[in-house]
């Protein structure tokens, strides 16, 4: 079916496609006998929703009259595959353009200031767009999953680039970013795993967590010298002063590190899927080490932990499948939630006297360990803690008494629990009470 919107309807003009008020609501949506369409010149706007699911939709033409295209207008018209906008547009809307998956190339009219969030998420066709000078800021998950893109220039006009921008484009291999963006959101590059290097201009003042979260391929992160925010050595990402270590590029591929001695700090996901590391020194100036830290170093085998370092934070260890031993310092007062969730190689592990609490999942998933000892100094253990740990077999406490076992976090009292036989313990807290919070009056 052929669809033309006149200028002009019973001798009254059009002025534009009505706004949808929801995603069920827009003038065409879902009308998937739509194949053509074309907007006679006159009509100024394109509601929001107007042609959202209108599948079979294989091209549009927009006239120069047109200043607005609303939101979600074209969402997932995954048979579109060419589309021009006019320059008379000034805005587009969130999400105008989301799982166009058929779409391979798209220009953005000058005039635009601004490209909205989800704007051509899921396009997966796109390979190649052009953002004009005009725009300043790119919204968030602006280019999520658009897989086949390889390569885009971002003009020196923009400023921001928001969180997840350009998640998950899987092909992008390249990418240079101007002088004069001043924030770098959170996710921005993550899982982009085709991209191998990328230099931070000296505008960057702010990267936000996890900007680069297991881009595989990513070997080098350089940083412009009169960079007053970050610095670059070895292609490993730190702060200006080097007391915080950012971003260890997953694509290296040493299986030894040596962090620095000025590094106070291990960020957060700073080692994520470092796969080829098998050992990291972590130098004893280092007090906070960040969530996720070393999460999905499946090559790690030890690591000693220095004494200062005061808590082992969430999933800081997560899925280190080859880990099988960690010195805890006396100094740790608390496990984190997943901290050492999967490491089904650890067989053995101390928990030092000054922990006082055991995050949920914090150990589920070893299922090399086979014993246990639950220090005097612990008040809680989180749920399934110990899941899946089948191997483990004995469970101490070295304070059995005044335990109970209870259904809600935040709950006061519960069921009495006798904690006097080890292999007892282990099956109450692998098995019997594995989902339930654990807690000491």
């Amino acid at each position: 079916t052929d669809i033309t919107i006149p200028a002009t309807y019973q001798g009254k003009k059009v002025y534009g496609i009505k706004d949808g008020t929801s995603a069920t609501s827009g003038a065409f949506y879902n009308n998937t006998n739509i194949r053509t369409i074309t907007i006679k010149e006159g009509v100024e706007n394109i509601g929001s929703y107007a042609f959202r699911d209108c599948s079979s939709l294989t091209s549009i033409t927009v006239p120069s009259s047109v200043t607005s295209i609303g939101d979600y207008v074209f969402a997932s018209c995954s048979s579109l595959t060419d589309i021009t906008i006019p320059e008379s547009v000034t805005s587009i809307g969130n999400s105008a353009f989301f799982y166009c998956s058929s779409l391979t190339n798209i220009k953005i009219p000058d005039g635009i200031t601004s490209i909205s969030y989800y704007a051509f998420k899921c396009c997966s066709s796109l390979t190649d767009i052009i953002i004009p000078d005009s725009v300043t800021s790119i919204g968030e998950y602006a280019f999520e999953k658009c897989s086949g893109l390889t390569s885009i220039e971002i003009p020196s006009s923009v400023t921001s680039i928001g969180k997840g921008t350009f998640f998950a484009c899987s092909s992008l291999a390249s990418i240079i970013i101007p002088d004069g963006v001043t924030n770098i959101g959170d996710l921005v590059f993550s899982d982009c795993s085709s991209l191998t290097d990328i230099i931070i201009p000296s505008s960057v003042t702010s990267i936000g967590n996890d900007a680069f979260y297991n881009c595989r391929s990513l070997t080098c992160i350089s940083v412009e010298e009169n960079n007053i925010k970050y610095k670059g050595e070895d292609g490993i990402l730190f702060n200006k002063d080097k007391t915080t270590i950012l971003c260890y590029p997953a694509g290296k591929i040493a299986t030894e590190y040596v962090i620095p001695n000025s590094v106070t700090s291990i960020g957060e996901c700073a080692f994520v899927y470092c796969r080829s590391l098998t050992n990291i020194t972590i130098p004893s100036s280092v007090t906070s080490i960040g969530k996720k830290a070393f999460a999905y170093c499946s090559s790690l085998t030890s690591i000693i932990i220095p004494n200062g370092v005061t808590s082992i934070e969430d999933n800081a260890f997560y899925s280190c499948s080859n880990l099988t031993s960690i010195t805890i310092p006396s100094s740790v007062t608390s496990i984190g939630n997943d901290a050492f969730y999967n490491c089904r190689s650890l067989f053995s592990i101390t928990i030092p006297k000054s922990v006082i609490s055991i995050g949920n999942y914090s150990f589920r998933g070893c299922s090399s360990l086979t014993s246990i000892i639950i220090p005097s100094s612990v008040k809680s253990i989180g749920k399934s803690a110990f899941y899946q740990c089948s191997k483990l077999t004995s469970v101490t406490f070295e304070d059995s008494e005044g335990w109970f076992i209870a259904w809600l976090e935040y709950d006061s009292s519960g069921i009495d629990v006798v904690l006097t036989d080890p292999a007892q313990n282990a099956t109450y807290i692998k098995d019997v009470y594995s989902g339930k919070y654990w807690k000491k009056k």
